[in-house]
Formats: structure tokens, C-alpha cells, sequence
């Protein structure tokens, strides 16, 4: 298994939620959960190619005024 970091995200308490009942479903703790979406994500995102990129601002949210980049999708 690769090397762990520890890190801290702030998410909005449905996405929490919806988190936790993934972690749940699957038995899995929602670190390990979350590592999964991501991975999925990033998944989506290759395969998609240029499409993601020309989705990116109906998916993602924007952030403190911050357009998102093709890193966030």
C-alpha cells in the first residue's frame, strides 16, 4: 500500500453524509471511500479526455472566486 498523508478538506454536511453512506454500503471506512471517488474520478476524466474539460464549470463549484482547472475535474 502506497505511503498515507494525512489531510483535511472541509465538505458541506450532504456530501458527508452521502460519504458515509458510500462507506458504509461498501464497508469500507470513508477515507478508504473516498480514495475510491477520487480514483473513479480521475478515471472518468482520462477516458472523457478533452469533454471533461469543456464540462468542468457545470460540475465543479466555484470556489472563492477561483475558476476552476482541468486538475479539478
Amino acid at each position: 500500500m502506497p505511503k498515507l498523508i494525512r489531510a483535511s478538506y472541509e465538505l458541506d454536511a450532504d456530501t458527508v453524509r452521502q460519504l458515509k453512506r458510500l462507506a458504509r454500503r461498501w464497508h469500507v471506512s470513508e477515507a478508504e471511500a473516498l480514495r475510491r471517488l477520487v480514483r473513479v474520478g480521475v478515471s472518468r476524466r482520462r477516458k472523457l479526455g478533452p469533454a471533461a474539460e469543456a464540462i468542468t464549470d457545470f460540475i465543479v463549484p466555484h470556489s472563492g472566486g477561483r475558476r476552476p482547472t482541468r486538475h479539478d475535474v
